[in-house]
């Protein structure tokens, strides 16, 4: 009895060590490291859905914002990119990819001052 009590106890504790999964920023990390390489691929409807998913587990994630805003700047969606590609910048002002194409934004908005400080 005892033996099958133990044994019991250790494919419990096993079934709950295996079965919690990964941790939220372990599946964040792998959610948005998927939205990239679909946007690598030009598969813009996946990585959308990514970036969302991840907006949705991270309202403030800035990495996912910005992304957003390239992406809807590749596709010429002029209506969305340009919260995006700002909320990105202010969140994390070190996104040189973010930053990049927010100048490409303002030059074709023929603001040139503001280009040339998010190329500086």
């Amino acid at each position: 009895m005892r033996h099958h009590l133990r044994l019991l106890l250790l494919v419990s504790a096993a079934w709950v060590l295996l079965g919690t999964g990964c941790s939220p920023a372990a599946k964040q990390t792998r959610r948005l490291q998927q939205a990239d390489q679909y946007l690598a691929d030009g598969d813009f409807d996946k990585a959308e859905v990514e970036y969302l998913n991840a907006l949705k587990a991270d309202p403030a994630n800035g990495y996912a914002i910005g992304r957003l805003g390239i992406l809807y700047f590749q596709q010429g969606r002029m209506s969305r990119a340009p919260a995006y590609l700002l909320k990105g910048r202010e969140l994390r002002p070190e996104d040189c990819p973010v930053r990049v194409q927010l100048s490409v934004l303002y030059l074709a908005m023929k603001r040139f001052a503001d280009a040339r400080t998010e190329v500086a």
